[in-house]
């Protein structure tokens, strides 16, 4: 159910229409649907920040849901992410942050080897996040 006002064929998809399309998709999950990231999207080439934000929004439903989702699932479905580094970056370090609130031993090594064609700046920004976040990084991270 695409909210009204939301046209995913129109140019101007980042404005108002951005808010009304991630709130429309976080109403379906809230009301227990399983919206299609895909159904927000204009055709076409997709805005980044708007696949961003859906893809964030899916992933922390999921994981409430009891799911694990991976960024490797959306940069299959979604072509454009493995194109764009940045949003892939983006992405990574999201699920890192998601993942790290149930998992606050996540093992910082095997994330990173996960994402190769990410490094150094996914490890950068990880060891950035985990500071910033009074956290220290997992020891096993360090080890070579």
């Amino acid at each position: 159910m695409v909210p009204s006002g939301y046209d995913p064929a129109s140019p101007s998809s980042l404005g108002s229409e951005f808010e009304a399309a991630i709130a429309g998709f976080e109403e379906e999950w809230l009301a227990g649907l399983a919206p299609r990231i895909e159904d927000y999207l204009p055709s076409g080439a997709s805005p980044p920040g708007l696949l961003r934000e859906l893809i964030v929004a899916e992933m922390e439903f999921r994981r409430k849901a009891g799911a694990d989702p991976r960024v490797e699932e959306y940069i299959t479905r979604f072509e454009q992410l493995g194109a764009n580094r940045q949003l892939a970056l983006d992405l990574a370090i999201e699920e890192f942050r998601q993942r790290q609130v149930k998992e606050p031993a996540l093992d910082l090594s095997q994330f990173l080897g996960r994402f190769p064609s990410l490094e150094p700046d996914l490890e950068q920004a990880l060891r950035k996040f985990s500071t910033k976040e009074g956290a220290e990084p997992n020891p096993a991270a360090t080890a070579s």
